[in-house]
């Protein structure tokens, strides 16, 4: 397949049409909206033994000209500053010698929040390009 572009104004006019076609699209997704569902899927998705851990997921954005990020975070770390997250993930020795075996959560969750995303670009592009 390939793509041809004609371009009888010059190069600025293309660029800058792109640009804000860019613009736009940045605009029309609410990421805000996506660091609050993650969370949520978070939440839901970590084991539960106090809650504490499962209650200090949060999130924030980054945005630069070239890309947005959002970047999920949990609090909880132990009084070694040990993110309990990765305890619960990938498991952990306990004084005594026992070993508690991690639980696969996070990859799961993140897929959830992934195709969610996907999901739903893809009928905003089927709704506005039909």
């Amino acid at each position: 397949m390939a793509l041809k572009l004609k371009v009888d104004k010059g190069y600025s006019d293309v660029m800058r049409y792109l640009t804000d076609l860019k613009d736009v699209a940045r605009r029309k997704i609410d990421f805000d909206s996506y660091g609050k569902k993650g969370c949520e899927i978070l939440s839901s998705g970590t084991p539960v033994d106090t809650g504490k851990t499962a209650a200090s997921w949060d999130y924030y954005i980054e945005s630069s000209v070239k890309e947005v990020k959002i970047c999920f975070t949990n609090s909880n770390v132990t009084s070694e500053g040990t993110p309990v997250v990765l305890l619960i993930e990938y498991g952990h020795a306990l004084q005594n010698g026992s070993y508690v075996q991690g639980v696969n959560f996070l990859d799961p969750s993140v897929r959830e929040i992934f195709e969610k995303f996907a999901r739903d670009c893809a009928s905003e592009v089927r709704r506005t390009h039909g």
